[in-house]
């Protein structure tokens, strides 16, 4: 099988995410893949991205291709769903965000799903998903709740048409069950489905409806079940270390394949991530010299001081105990409350 592994490439911060990115997936990725950085036009609205920047990525194999933000130019999330829509000859599109780093060596084909997270198909369909991706999509549930409240859920998927799903997920911050809602930082779909379309034009019907409210910044959150929903594609919810959220609570022993760590100052706090930043530092001398050039990362390519190791240890210890007493008591927060609670489990179960 054949992946495509995407993200968005944008002048800024995310020009120097992105390269961090690519030369992660350029180290780790052991599978048969193309890379491709997604340039969001015009230039006028976004940015240019720098000679240096498209060079790096061209050394690295990667492709670069123009994309258009056809929700809102005022809403950045909307670039994703251009993503997932380019053409490429990959069975599978793996969308990633910017800020992630891919922490381990990653052979998707070689891990298998557990056969009690694929939903919405027939048991005898879903012994025939061997491969972490081989699902039609596949995503981790998100850290936090939309709502507790059913009927806004209910609300939604009225828009369409549709029944509420008979199956849900676990919050990764509380072990609270709720409808399937997903993270979109990290999102595996089968190519030729029409899925970029299809999520958008649900992105598009849940924003004009005046009567769903407090939809930004989950807009794209909100259509990716409707999506799913609408096209009746099998899931298979994957586990948080394929979209793991750094900087909430330590690293577990193994790592992560996917770690996403949103600010440069949650991979200093992680010893074992920060030496992998110097790792691609040291491959790639333009990496290291732009990142030398970035005040708020050039802090990375530091030795660790006395005080830092402690201070990072004690943080550490803090965020820890803070996870086990909210996943204990399921202390929660929702979207509602405009909160988030990004902690670590993933599974899903059936309805009863």
């Amino acid at each position: 099988m054949k992946y495509c592994f995407i993200f968005v490439c944008q002048e800024g911060g995310l020009e120097l995410k992105s390269m961090l990115l690519a030369a992660s997936l350029k180290h780790y990725l052991r599978c048969d893949y193309e890379c491709v950085a997604a340039l969001p036009q015009p230039a006028a609205r976004w940015g240019t991205v720098s000679a240096d920047t498209l060079a790096f990525m061209h050394s690295l194999g990667v492709r670069s291709v123009p994309i258009t933000n056809r929700i809102n130019e005022n809403y950045p999330i909307g670039n994703k769903f251009a993503c997932l829509g380019i053409d490429t000859p990959a069975d599978k599109l793996i969308f990633l965000d910017s800020d992630i780093l891919c922490s381990r060596e990653f052979s998707p084909d070689s891990i298998p799903p557990n056969p009690s997270s694929i939903f919405g198909t027939a048991q005898n369909t879903a012994r025939k998903i061997k491969g972490i991706f081989d699902a039609p999509f596949s995503a981790v549930p998100s850290t936090i709740l939309f709502t507790r409240d059913v009927k806004r859920w209910q609300q939604i998927y009225d828009l369409f048409n549709l029944p509420l799903p008979q199956w849900q997920v676990i919050s990764l911050g509380t072990d609270e069950l709720m409808l399937p809602y997903f993270n979109a930082g990290v999102i595996a779909v089968q190519n030729g489905l029409g899925f970029a379309e299809i999520w958008e034009d649900s992105c598009r019907k849940i924003d004009a409806e005046a009567s769903i409210t407090n939809k930004y910044p989950w807009l794209d959150q909100l259509a990716l079940p409707i999506a799913v929903a609408r096209l009746n594609l099998t899931v298979n919810v994957l586990e948080d270390r394929f979209n793991y959220q750094v900087g909430q609570m330590p690293l577990p022993n193994d790592l992560p394949f996917f770690c996403h760590y949103h600010v440069p100052s949650a991979i200093r706090c992680e010893p074992r991530l920060n030496q992998i930043v110097n790792e691609l530092a040291d491959t790639y001398p333009l990496l290291k010299e732009r990142l030398l050039g970035s005040a708020w990362v050039a802090q990375l390519l530091q030795p660790y001081t006395l005080t830092e190791k402690l201070s990072y240890s004690i943080k550490r210890k803090k965020s820890d105990f803070k996870h086990h007493v909210k996943r204990y008591f399921h202390i929660g927060t929702t979207c509602d409350q405009k909160k988030a609670n990004m902690l670590g489990h993933s599974s899903g179960v059936k309805i009863k």
